[in-house]
This record gives structure tokens, C-alpha cells and sequence, in this order.
């Protein structure tokens, strides 16, 4: 069995799965570094080391983006006994890098102040473009005309 249920969260997602192998296989796969390098690898990581661990239950890592900008997140492994004699592994990733909450709070559409539109008055249309008349200028001339 594999199933898998998802929940998506505010700075990231939760994905649960109930596997067939016993809590204690799947408890090493995700702590013991050279066997966790096989799905995580050590490059994905902030620190090759687990941030906290509570044995046999859960284990947390950081992870950094390997593109800028390099944000920084967590990801928390549960795994708890399921009724088939299984296992039930959650995943927790969430996003925990305060540039990130910065970057969000600036949005690009803020209803806030903003430069002036033209005066739709001088604005003429024509086909495939919108252009600004002056009549001081030659500036809505097409290039070369």
C-alpha cells in the first residue's frame, strides 16, 4: 500500500503516506545519512545534519534552494505505526525563509500609490498598439515615417 493524502499549508505543503515496511525500516531510511542519501541528498540540504530529532518518531532538515535566491525551507518527517503493521510517514515542507515573507509582502499589484496613468484624452488607438499622442512632439510617429 501506498497511499498518499496531501494538505496544502500557508508556507507550504503536507504530504502523508502509508507504506508496507515497519516504522523502524522506514525510521533508518530517513535518518541515517548514507541511506537518506538516496531519495535526499546531502546537496539539498542547509546542513547535512537533522535540526531536531525526537528517535524513532520524527527527524527535521533544513534545505536551500540550489537557484537563486537560495531561499531556505524545512522539512519534517513523521512516522508513526499504521493498523496494517506499516508504517505512516508524513512529510512537512514548509518555506522558513524570512526574505520570503518579505518578497510576498511586496507585491507587485499593492493597491498602494502609484506613478500617474497618461490622460486618456491624449491616448489614440490604432491597430495592434496604444500610443500617446503629443502634439509637441513627433513621438507617436512609427520609426521611419
Amino acid at each position: 500500500m501506498n497511499d498518499v493524502k496531501t494538505e496544502e499549508r500557508k508556507d507550504g505543503i503536507e504530504l502523508e503516506y502509508d507504506l508496507n515496511e515497519p516504522p523502524q525500516k522506514v525510521w533508518r531510511a530517513i535518518s541515517i545519512p548514507e541511506l537518506r542519501e538516496n531519495w535526499l541528498p546531502s546537496n539539498a540540504l542547509a546542513d547535512p545534519e537533522a535540526t531536531s530529532i525526537t528517535p524513532g518518531q520524527e527527524v527535521r532538515y533544513r534545505l536551500r534552494d540550489n537557484t537563486p535566491p537560495f531561499l531556505e525551507s524545512t522539512v519534517t518527517f513523521r512516522i508513526a505505526p499504521n493498523a496494517t503493521g506499516g508504517t505512516s510517514l508524513r512529510i512537512i515542507h514548509e518555506l522558513t525563509d524570512a526574505r520570503f515573507d518579505r518578497m510576498t509582502s511586496a507585491a507587485a499589484n499593492n493597491n498602494g500609490p502609484s506613478r500617474s496613468p497618461p490622460d486618456a484624452a491624449n491616448l489614440s488607438l490604432n491597430p495592434g498598439r496604444l500610443e500617446l499622442a503629443d502634439a509637441r512632439s513627433d513621438a507617436t510617429r512609427p520609426y521611419g515615417r
